[in-house]
């Protein structure tokens, strides 16, 4: 299991914590009991795990319990080689 630190996360500008933000008040308002949370896409490389640990960064600030998974579950031949 790969461990990143949260003392070596670059740093991000204001604009980038307003989405986060914004991102997290909608999820945490309009939820209602939901508790997990998936982040996805079609592509590699569009900061699917950057995006899921600032969300849950910033669910933790707020006292929530967040357990991240990160997991890579596509069937690309060059993921198996």
């Amino acid at each position: 299991m790969k461990m990143i630190p949260i003392e070596n996360l670059p740093s991000f500008d204001t604009s980038e914590q307003n989405q986060i933000n914004t991102i997290c008040s909608n999820l945490l308002f309009g939820s209602g009991d939901k508790k997990s949370i998936v982040v996805t896409s079609c592509h590699e490389k569009e900061g699917k795990t950057y995006a899921a640990i600032r969300l849950a960064l910033f669910l933790v600030k707020e006292g929530y319990k967040v357990t991240l998974v990160d997991a890579d579950l596509s069937s690309s031949p060059d993921y198996y080689s």
